[in-house]
């Protein structure tokens, strides 16, 4: 029985990187953090927490924000292990409003939330449905400097998994 060697949360492809050596990994996230702290359009802030994947865990490395009235948008990029071997580069999306009080997977969710609560945030919903794919783009872009993009084509019964090259 096998499985696939690369958990993808959100990332638009699978950025896969080969680790041989401890050294290599902190290498990869040096350089992440150097190009992502290059970024001058969004607050940097340093993150070095772990998630809590079960099979493909992962390691925070430096995130974005951008903040307007009580609410924030998070791009956190992480560096996931491989089942196998190697890592990929992804990311989280997190979206804070009133001030931390609340937490949201998406943009959706936490303007339905607001106008739940009836408060008017048009604003930050334009703001941030404008900004998230922008975030999304620089991240990316970074990730494809040091990665190989990849696609899963297929999946076998057994659980492992065909990529292909993109670009």
């Amino acid at each position: 029985m096998g499985t696939n060697n690369f958990y993808n949360k959100n990332a638009s492809n699978i950025f896969a990187c080969s680790i041989e050596e401890e050294f290599d990994f902190y290498d990869l996230k040096d350089n992440l953090n150097c190009e992502i702290n290059r970024i001058k359009m969004y607050k940097v802030e340093e993150n070095s927490g772990h998630d809590c994947e079960r099979n493909c865990n992962g390691t925070y490395i430096n995130y974005l924000k951008l903040e307007h009235k009580e609410c924030s948008l998070i791009l956190q990029p992480i560096i996931r292990s491989g089942y196998y071997d190697g890592c990929n580069l992804d990311y989280e999306i997190q979206v804070y409003a009133s001030r931390g009080e609340y937490r949201f997977e998406t943009v959706q969710d936490m303007i339905d939330h607001l106008r739940y609560e009836e408060l008017s945030y048009k604003c930050v919903e334009k703001l941030f449905t404008k900004h998230l794919p922008l975030m999304v783009a620089e991240i990316e872009r970074i990730y494809k400097l040091f990665s190989i993009p990849l696609k899963k084509l297929g999946q076998f019964s057994s659980g492992e998994a065909i990529y292909q090259k993109v670009g």
